[in-house]
């Protein structure tokens, strides 16, 4: 991003000192294609984290707009006369605000500006910079509707008066937005703004108007179910299910393949019960061993695709290993196997089989910094003794050690007792003096 933002700005610079040496005016094409460079050049700049470089820039180039020159039908000149500039930008203005009469005729320098703003926690300014702009832009007896010209500072504005809390000027600044200059982002950032003052009513509204303007998305989808299971109602499955068929239309896949490959994000969002009910586990008894098949699932097909697997699946392969295999080896005498009958629907998988399973989840997180998160060792480590792989045990907490990750009690407990069991006298040490070490005290 800083890259384009660099070459951005090399170009903007080059074409005003070349419109500055212009003797014909400025015309009304070359007006638009600069405002439009000046807002790439910003928005470049949002976009590699510098926005404060953007609106320097554009004070600068501005400000040397504005200077005398000898020409007097220069840039500075014909740009200021076009743009209804008649003085010179003040040089005392720190805070390199942009005049509203340079936003009129540029949707994209208009937008940039208020995204630097509000990168910058300048958000009342952004807005006040939108309403003086659509005013200002009114005024113009050549421009179009304000609303026609400023739909991407139009959708910002939404979001910034919901972020400050003014959310009944956002709701009617949605509503003023004729139907037809709506895009998906204005229903996604009315729908995330009603989502966070819990208007879940008005999230629903917004979907079914996003539905008939075939502006639905992902996000909106996600957010409409959301507020589907946070109201009282009856028929919440069909509802979600309703909602589910119409975002797989988006990508073209059926309704249980987006479920499936969105089902961790689900459970985060809607919460297990309704997660589950979508996949059709009726059995919360079951649940547990459907989701270890799930996971396993994508870790297969992450493994053919050559891709990294998510990071929920590696979870749940070491989480379902320590609690199911633990429990399992109190109270069942099948030892060897998992088991789990649902009708028809048999599943069962041997112990060396799980073993392997925890040990390539392991393998695929040490490729990422889930490797290295206490909670995932000491899953790892727990389901390792509990399937009595415990060299293996031993060996990843040995190797976690040795990586400089940071190890809780509860895995150096498995991996100690894990060594007394097979009798290897030096882990026990190594184990006993790391326990020794996470227990005692840091100075403050």
């Amino acid at each position: 991003a800083w890259r384009a933002a660099f070459r951005h700005m090399h170009r903007v610079i080059t074409i005003s000192r070349l419109l500055l040496k212009k003797r014909d005016g400025f015309s009304l094409e070359e007006s638009h294609i600069f405002s439009n460079a000046i807002g790439h050049c910003i928005s470049c700049c949002n976009d590699a984290g510098q926005p404060r470089v953007g609106l320097v820039l554009a004070d600068h180039i501005l400000t040397m707009a504005a200077s005398p020159k000898d020409n007097p039908v220069s840039l500075g000149s014909s740009f200021l006369s076009f743009f209804g500039l008649h003085q010179t930008i003040p040089q005392e203005h720190e805070d390199h605000a942009l005049s509203s009469s340079l936003m009129v005729h540029s949707d994209v320098l208009l937008s940039s500006t208020m995204r630097a703003y509000r990168m910058l926690n300048r958000h009342t300014e952004a807005i006040d910079l939108f309403f003086d702009s659509v005013e200002e832009a009114s005024k113009e007896e050549s421009a179009a509707a304000g609303s026609s010209q400023f739909v991407q500072s139009w959708n910002l504005a939404i979001a910034l008066l919901f972020q400050v809390g003014r959310s009944e000027e956002a709701n009617n600044l949605y509503h003023a937005l004729e139907d037809e200059l709506k895009t998906p982002e204005t229903y996604i950032e009315t729908g995330k703004g009603l989502s966070s003052v819990q208007d879940w009513k008005g999230v629903e509204e917004v979907y079914s108007k996003a539905v008939l303007a075939h502006c639905v998305s992902e996000e909106l989808a996600l957010l409409t179910m959301k507020a589907t299971t946070e109201q009282e109602a009856d028929g919440k499955i069909p509802t979600l299910r309703a909602i589910v068929d119409e975002a797989a239309k988006i990508d073209g896949s059926s309704s249980m393949g987006w479920i499936k490959a969105r089902y961790w994000n689900l459970k985060r969002i809607l919460g297990w019960r309704y997660a589950r009910l979508l996949m059709w586990w009726n059995d919360p008894n079951t649940a547990s061993e459907d989701e270890f098949l799930l996971a396993i699932e994508h870790l297969e097909s992450a493994k053919r695709s050559g891709v990294v697997p998510k990071n929920d699946d590696l979870r749940c392969i070491v989480r379902y290993a320590s609690f199911h295999m633990r429990t399992q080896d109190d109270s069942s005498s099948e030892g060897n196997h998992m088991l789990r009958s649902n009708g028809d629907d048999e599943f069962a998988v041997s112990r060396s089989q799980v073993v392997e399973l925890v040990l390539e989840a392991v393998f695929e997180a040490n490729r990422t910094t889930l490797g290295m998160q206490p909670s995932f060792i000491d899953s790892a480590a727990s389901g390792l003794r509990a399937l009595q792989a415990k060299r293996e045990c031993i060996q990843f907490v040995q190797e976690a050690l040795s990586r400089g990750a940071r190890v809780n009690k509860r895995a150096l407990i498995e991996a100690r007792n894990a060594s007394e069991d097979v009798g290897d006298d030096d882990a026990m040490q190594e184990m006993s003096a790391a326990i020794a070490d996470a227990t005692t005290p840091r100075p403050s």
